[in-house]
């Protein structure tokens, strides 16, 4: 299937490429609202997105039919933008996200079930919550280095404030920040470009 074939006719005509950037998009979001991406699109999830969005298209509001038409844009933007971004910046984005979020994360609950019921995905139920969301937890092995990152994070700013005081304690904070979202831009990068991989000719 490629990236440019039709969906459904609309107007206007949602593409494959649009579904796919959507899901992806909402994925972005979420995990920078978050700071820890909790949305596995596996393979599964995302032939279930299709569907869902063929299914639904006719019957969106104009709104919710923009948001997939400037997914593609949108999504490069943040992906090649967002490590360059300030922390000010950062931060509106993420509080802006956080206010639409849980009027695009219910359609990615019962896609991620609708995949996982399916029997072709291998992905856990539903564990982690986003309000009052939930999300399938990854691996074991990821979710433990995650943490063991998080735990590093957290004394080494005890350590600063211990040493150097509320200001040390602060500039640490803030360049512990700096490095979240590259890793995060990064991992959202490597991804991106392994799903994108198969339209490549």
């Amino acid at each position: 299937m490629k990236g440019s074939q039709l969906l459904s006719a609309g107007p206007p005509p949602l593409t494959v490429t649009m579904a796919d950037a959507a899901i992806d998009l909402i994925d972005f979001m979420a995990a920078a609202v978050r700071g820890v991406d909790l949305i596995d699109v596996t393979p599964a999830v995302r032939e279930a997105w299709r569907l869902r969005m063929a299914r639904y298209w006719p019957t969106f509001n104009a709104e919710t039919r923009e948001f997939c038409v400037l997914a593609p844009a949108r999504l490069q933007q943040y992906l090649k933008g967002w490590q360059s971004y300030s922390e000010p910046q950062r931060t509106a984005y993420r509080q802006a996200w956080a206010s639409v979020l849980p009027g695009l994360l219910p359609a990615v609950e019962e896609t991620l079930q609708s995949a996982a019921s399916s029997g072709f995905s291998a992905s856990p139920p539903p564990a982690s919550a986003y309000g009052h969301h939930s999300y399938p937890q990854r691996s074991s092995t990821v979710n433990s280095l995650m943490s063991e990152i998080f735990a590093g994070q957290e004394a080494e700013e005890q350590e600063a404030l211990r040493l150097g005081g509320p200001e040390q304690a602060a500039m640490i904070k803030a360049q512990i920040e700096v490095r979240n979202a590259e890793m995060l831009s990064k991992i959202f990068e490597l991804r991106h470009q392994a799903r994108m991989a198969p339209w490549k000719h």
